[in-house]
């Protein structure tokens, strides 16, 4: 092999050693950050099927409209 050829191989290969160095990082990755708690829930019973009120069950029936309580409480 010529001179220039093997000067040529030994950069060739210093650049990629230096290239794998830089591309696998000095440093260790960053532990993955804790995940968040779990937010605060209730339980809610859901009824499976529609609930038959007294109003559709007899529509001649006189039933008193329920009374919005919240609205009764601030005035």
């Amino acid at each position: 092999m010529r001179r220039s050829r093997i000067i040529f191989l030994v950069i060739a290969l210093a650049a990629g050693g230096i290239a794998a160095m830089l591309a696998s990082g000095g440093q260790p990755p960053a532990p993955p950050e804790p995940p968040p708690p779990p937010l605060a829930t209730t339980e809610v019973l859901v009824a499976k099927a529609d609930l038959n009120t007294p109003a559709t069950q007899y529509p001649n029936a006189n039933v008193p409209k329920l009374v919005n309580l919240a609205n009764d409480a601030a005035a």
